[in-house]
């Protein structure tokens, strides 16, 4: 006798029940995902207890025939495809045909529903394993779904629901997804009667964040919207101000779905690096739209996950789009007071431009500075090759190329960076080595020990800006700046800000630089799984482009003979699994993560390098370093996160003295 049992549909439908519905938060998702594939544009979800005893789902959508509604509650009756060909270009929330008739397995079910052209409605009661009633009703257009004592009968899952509290906290985020997806449809969720919230459904984004998280939560977002390659991108994205200690507020949409996906994430994330400290999240409400023959909805049981034809192709334009807002678009952040919460835009926008600029001089008393940091004019001779200029840092390049010719620098002349060598960590000294390039001009030691370093390029490049007015009118503590502009102030804390100076100045030296292999003595056998092999195969070009050189043996080892330069080989070898595990899962490129790693070097050289908080500084030293700073509008925050100064405008000043 054989032991394959055929189930039949009741028990069928209890386990379809678990896949499709696993608390009250998945039967409420599953039912507005219904009304808005309905066309609905109210939509109002009210739960009792958790929505454990109760859920009611009411929309003003397009509403069901007579014949359609015991139907509806059949496994795989769907009116979103009809043949195979459908399921490539699913643009629907729900289509599988298994949510009304997996929720009505386990719980009491009423429907009243009605179209516009019928004069009266269509009631249906159904409970687990008893017949179908079917009744007219007066209702309005549309339909309202009315599931009570969801797992009744089914008590083994019951008991796995969380406490009351618990359970409405989860289907308050569900409905807070779906408002977010749908900015044009008017949301309204009601728990234990009373309106937790409800959206205005105008189709605006940023009045659905408002209305779910706060004024103070949306004005810490940036608005961003990018096309590229087909693939669009928008929505707002938090500012390095606006960070979590988990992936909570990652809010993510492919066409419209809410989704997870680890190639969205690991883009975002990326694309944070160097703006927020490590071990936190940024905020985010993403959309992404692309053709739907190129995602995979079907690939999990509650839709809530998707698959992409071409992750790389998603995530670079991801990347691209958060990366390009938060260099160009994010403003300073600003001193708020409870009073008066007043928005401060992008502080050039509002700036006065001045050509000639002269910086005013109000500063700490000269007698109350430390006379060994005052400067002096400093000269040095062109003695040296670059070889032997940066021999303390560690070995670079054995190619010998001549400093530029020799030059006297004077007081006109603002130092770039002042890094101090003697305290550069080890780990960092060869990414700090090999940045430097022919646009530096060498290495000069001043009167009190310290190693000043001058950029051609860097001076070049702040006497061709063009200025806004400010003028510096005092420091406290030793650690704060504050500068006056035309309708703000700035506080600046100089180590922060110089600190994210030296480390873009370094970065951009270090992409100005073409890449240099060093070979290996003895060759370094690779250990890499069958995935991880296979995307060495598919990307070999892009892991040659950064300093790679590998080598398939007749035995099938893969062999390392040679490695970027500036790299330990033990680091080296980190890198290059680094950048094979990304590229199998889709959630990085070989050029990005080698600047990652190469960045994640500069930060502690950029720190010891930059001048710092609590110790005094020459007059000289700091108009310097405040007109770089000027002149550089898109540094905002410090390599680790790190605001580098806050705005306070003219406006709130007024206000906190009534004078407005």
């Amino acid at each position: 006798m054989g032991i394959i049992n055929v189930l039949d549909i009741h028990v069928a439908n209890l386990i379809a029940a678990g896949e499709v519905v696993e608390r009250p938060a998945s039967a409420v998702k599953e039912l507005i995902e219904n009304s808005i594939d309905a066309g609905a544009d109210k939509i109002t979800v009210e739960i009792k207890k958790g929505g454990v005893s109760f859920i009611r789902v009411c929309d003003n959508g397009k509403g069901m025939s007579r014949e359609d509604v015991p139907v509806c509650i059949k496994r795989h009756a769907t009116s979103k495809i009809s043949n195979q060909w459908d399921l490539g270009k699913i643009m629907t929330l729900g289509f599988r045909g298994e949510a009304l008739a997996a929720i009505s397995s386990v719980s009491k079910v009423r429907i009243m529903t009605k179209r516009q052209e019928d004069k009266i409605g269509t009631l249906m009661m159904c409970n687990p394993g008893e017949e179908v009633v079917m009744a007219d009703t007066g209702c309005p257009n549309g339909t309202t779904v009315v599931v009570e004592e969801l797992f009744a009968n089914v008590p083994a899952r019951r008991k796995f629901l969380k406490k009351d509290m618990t359970e409405g906290m989860a289907v308050s985020n569900i409905v807070e997804k779906l408002a977010l997806s749908k900015p044009d449809i008017a949301f309204k969720f009601i728990t234990d009667d009373a309106v937790k919230f409800s959206t205005a459904g105008d189709g605006k984004l940023s009045n659905v964040i408002y209305a779910l998280y706060g004024r103070d939560f949306i004005k810490k977002m940036t608005a961003v919207n990018w096309l590229t390659e087909g693939v669009k991108v928008y929505g707002y994205i938090g500012n390095p101000d606006n960070i979590k200690s988990n992936r909570n507020h990652q809010i993510l949409f492919v066409n419209d779905r809410f989704i997870r996906n680890k190639t969205i994430s690991a883009a975002l994330e990326q694309a944070y690096d160097s703006y927020i400290p490590e071990g936190k999240f940024p905020c985010c409400v993403l959309k992404i739209d692309v053709h739907p023959a190129f995602v995979d909805a079907n690939v999990h049981p509650t839709k809530a996950e998707v698959k992409f034809s071409d992750e790389r192709q998603i995530f670079d334009a991801i990347y691209a789009t958060v990366r390009g807002a938060l260099e160009n678009s994010v403003a300073r952040p600003t001193v708020m007071n409870d009073k008066y919460d007043v928005f401060v835009p992008e502080f050039l926008e509002s700036s006065k431009k001045q050509e000639g600029l002269n910086i005013i001089n109000s500063f700490v008393p000269v007698e109350e500075r430390d006379e060994k940091v005052k400067p002096e004019k400093i000269s040095f001779t062109n003695e040296m090759n670059i070889s032997t200029e940066f021999s303390s840092l560690g070995e670079i390049e054995t190619t010998s190329k001549p400093i530029i010719e020799s030059k006297v620098f004077t007081d006109d002349e603002p130092i770039v960076s002042v890094p101090m060598i003697d305290n550069i960590p080890v780990e960092s000294k060869s990414a700090f080595n090999n940045v430097f390039g022919d646009n530096y001009i060498g290495r000069i030691e001043s009167p009190n020990g310290k190693y000043i370093y001058k950029s051609t390029d860097a001076v070049q490049e702040t006497a061709e800006k063009e200025l806004p007015f400010y003028k510096i009118i005092g420091e406290a503590f030793y650690s704060y700046i504050f500068v006056e502009m035309a309708d703000k102030i700035l506080l600046i804390d100089k180590h922060a800000a110089h600190e994210r100076i030296i480390f873009e100045e370094l970065k951009n030296n270090m992409k100005k630089k073409k890449n240099v292999l060093q070979f290996l003595l003895v060759p370094i056998k690779l250990e890499l799984d069958s995935v991880e092999m296979a995307a060495v195969e598919e990307y070999c070009d892009d892991i040659a482009a950064i300093g790679f050189e590998t080598r398939r043996e007749e035995n099938g080892d893969l062999m390392l003979y040679a490695i970027p330069i500036g790299l330990e080989i033990d680091a080296a070898v980190d890198l290059y699994m680094t950048v094979c595990t990304r590229l199998s899962q889709g959630t990085g490129s070989a050029e990005l993560t080698k600047d990652i790693v190469f960045e994640k070097a500069l930060y502690q050289a950029s720190c010891k390098a930059a001048i710092k908080a609590g110790r005094p500084d020459a007059k000289e030293d700091t108009e310097a370093f405040v007109k770089k700073l000027m002149g550089l509008p898109d540094i905002k925050y410090c390599p680790h996160g790190r605001p580098v100064a806050f705005e306070v405008t003219k406006d709130s000043i007024e206000k906190q003295f009534k004078r407005k």
